[in-house]
């Protein structure tokens, strides 16, 4: 802030960053700060549309999820998915991001069915663009928990969460948390007969 301005859209990329950390830290309070400080930034020199605006709406979105305020988070959702769409080409790593978050989200309000279908097409850009193994692995949790919730194929959850919970064990210490999730949830979701 001090050599670039408090208004500055790489000021806006950190205070968003500084979101992102409060918030997997738990402090909610301060998350919310800095990722409303950081979307007006972007919002004011890029425009409503940018994707740097759809980045952050989605990180607002996982902030409600984070707070089991699903209703919350669904019009931020929604919003970086449409401007996503709108900006990014069909197999861009941040579309599939962003439908993972509208797809937690709507588990999150009991539309598991609904969840499904976008979380498939979460999981099929995220394994075409052939990045980082935890996003797709992240895509695949989701959908097994959708799946599982919905009465879906239920032996399809197990695997789909299995193979999350693989890349997971790999990734080591930085997906730690992940990996109790997974674990968690394997747990609680025994085979079905």
């Amino acid at each position: 802030e001090r050599t670039l301005g408090a208004e500055h859209p790489f000021t806006a990329g950190e205070r968003g960053n500084r979101g992102i950390l409060a918030r997997l830290q738990g402090r909610f309070a301060a998350a919310q700060t800095y990722i409303e400080g950081s979307l007006a930034i972007f919002e004011a020199t890029y425009g409503r549309d940018h994707m740097k605006a759809a980045e952050v709406v989605n990180e607002l979105a996982n902030l409600y999820n984070d707070l089991g305020e699903p209703a919350r988070a669904l019009p931020h959702a929604e919003r970086a998915v449409a401007i996503a769409t709108a900006s990014a080409p069909a197999d861009h790593p941040m579309r599939g991001y962003v439908l993972l978050t509208l797809g937690d989200t709507l588990i999150g309000l009991g539309r598991a069915a609904e969840a499904v279908a976008v979380l498939e097409q979460a999981r099929s850009i995220q394994e075409r663009a052939a990045g980082d193994p935890v996003d797709v692995a992240s895509a695949q949790l989701a959908l097994a928990r959708a799946l599982w919730e919905a009465g879906g194929d239920r032996r399809r959850a197990r695997e789909l969460a299995t193979a999350a919970r693989a890349v997971y064990a790999a990734a080591g210490d930085r997906k730690r948390k992940a990996l109790g999730v997974a674990d968690g949830w394997l747990g609680s979701h025994g085979e079905p007969r």
